[in-house]
């Protein structure tokens, strides 16, 4: 953490990966003002803490290593099986567990319960299946050749300065 919040660690409410943004609850907040012109009507100004976004990239946050309980930087590693990645501690090679949150997707909560309805849900294996073959042509070239369509013209000179 950054500010006066240094040294302090909390949980992390949200993640925007496009700006490389990292929000934690309770730590590196703002006092806003809630509406701004509710005086003219005759009511107190409310106020509310709104957490500020800290900079992952930047160093402003960072993982704490599990065994040591400091701030540390993680690598991606294959597991021993080589079938997954994992986050390692840089400091004590630890592993740095993934939280349950990052697994979620809008289609389950965790993958052991995802029940594939049969029917609508195309299997792996199938949307798996390599079915495109390249070619060294464009995609006008291939169309023509499927079309059975010969081309005679010869392209205008063109000319590079």
């Amino acid at each position: 953490m950054v500010g006066k919040h240094k040294g302090k660690s909390g949980v992390v409410l949200k993640v925007l990966r496009e700006a490389n943004a990292v929000f934690v609850d309770g730590l590196h907040t703002k006092l806003v003002t809630e509406m701004e012109n509710l005086e003219r009507y005759g009511l107190k100004k409310m106020f509310k803490w709104a957490e500020s976004a800290l900079d992952a990239s930047k160093e402003e946050v960072m993982l704490v290593d599990p065994q040591e309980k400091e701030p540390c930087t993680a690598k991606w590693v294959l597991n021993e099986a080589k079938t997954e990645w994992i986050r390692v501690s840089d400091k004590s090679g630890v592993e740095i567990p993934l939280p349950n949150q990052a697994k979620v997707t809008y289609e389950y909560i965790s993958a052991k319960d995802y029940i594939e309805v049969e029917g609508k849900d195309t299997t792996s294996d199938i949307a798996l299946k390599r079915t495109y073959t390249p070619k060294l042509c464009l995609v006008e070239q291939e169309i023509m050749d499927e079309l059975g369509i010969k081309e005679d013209r010869k392209p205008k000179q063109t000319f590079w300065y």
